[in-house]
């Protein structure tokens, strides 16, 4: 990574003539860039709007330290200019930082379900055909551990532990994490593999450890994925569009609904910065009303008064 950015600062100290003072500051902000992405295990071409998002959560509260709009606007249109030059190498294919709108870094909550919608697209899973076991197993395990769809479809038969119910996940950067799951899901997980799986597998001559399978026995794809996703939420009558991150999202967002430690979801979901977590995170409307009514003191008054 290094040899890029001290590229870009020699083109860009010879094209524009800049004080020492900004310079530094230039260089000093994309050194901070680099540094964040090596220890997220993300290279310059992979990085995301999303990505953006969550490294602008973390400079802005790093140190304990608030920095103001200025400062931040500052860092991110010095990553603007050296993703420009990125582009312009053929080291990357596109600008992320471009969708970010100068002054304005509010974190954007990603989508989620709520647990009666969870519960709705679940239930209607047609469990009497074979793609429906299949289905209810992999939909379950991806809300049961926020899997990445990325990590669903790599998983093999070894990384599911049916007795003592965890599965073990291998994460961007080849990080290793194990998530519990409830008794229910290694039950399906159980049927699945021993009947479904099983019997596709035989019928199409298949051998390989990968634990979900197309109807060739194949290993399932990634758009496999979304595309039987699609066809449940429209029987379960969700309006929403859903992704399998989606399903990510809401794993995190119920655990926090309960009172799960934000530091426990950062180690579920494999994130290795917190702040990583924070932007994944979104917080009810209806948790937030309740915990404020617990906690002020006026607001407490008035609900007993009631």
């Amino acid at each position: 990574m290094i040899p890029w950015i001290d590229s870009f600062l020699e083109y860009t100290y010879q094209k524009n003539s800049r004080s020492e003072h900004t310079k530094e500051a230039y260089e000093r902000d994309l050194r901070q860039f680099e540094k964040y992405l090596e220890k997220e295990h993300i290279e310059y071409k992979e990085v995301t709007y999303q990505i953006v998002l969550s490294y602008i959560s973390f400079i802005r509260t790093e140190g304990n330290k608030q920095l103001s709009n200025k400062t931040i606007a500052r860092k991110v249109s010095a990553l603007r200019s050296f993703y420009q030059y990125l582009q312009s190498k053929e080291v990357v294919s596109s600008n992320p930082f471009i969708q970010v709108k100068s002054g304005k870094f509010k974190r954007k909550l990603p989508d989620f379900l709520f647990e009666e919608e969870v519960e709705e697209l679940l239930q209607s899973i047609d469990t009497s055909t074979e793609m429906g076991v299949r289905n209810r197993a992999l939909l379950e395990l991806i809300y049961a551990c926020g899997l990445r769809v990325s990590e669903s479809v790599s998983l093999k038969l070894s990384d599911i532990d049916l007795v003592e119910r965890y599965v073990r996940i291998l994460g961007k950067g080849k990080k290793e994490r194990i998530v519990p799951f409830y008794e229910e899901i290694g039950q399906q997980i159980k049927c699945y593999i021993e009947t479904v799986r099983a019997d596709l597998m035989h019928r199409n001559n298949q051998e390989h450890s990968f634990v979900f399978v197309n109807m060739k026995g194949e290993q399932l794809t990634e758009r496999g994925v979304q595309y039987l996703l699609d066809q449940q939420v429209r029987r379960s009558g969700i309006l929403m569009k859903v992704h399998p991150h989606t399903l990510r999202h809401s794993f995190a967002t119920h655990l926090l609904d309960h009172g799960c430690d934000l530091r426990v979801v950062q180690e579920f979901l494999g994130h290795s910065s917190l702040s990583t977590t924070q932007i994944y995170v979104h917080t009810t409307t209806s948790t937030l009303k309740e915990a404020y009514y617990k906690a002020h003191p006026r607001a407490r008054l008035t609900v007993s008064d009631e």
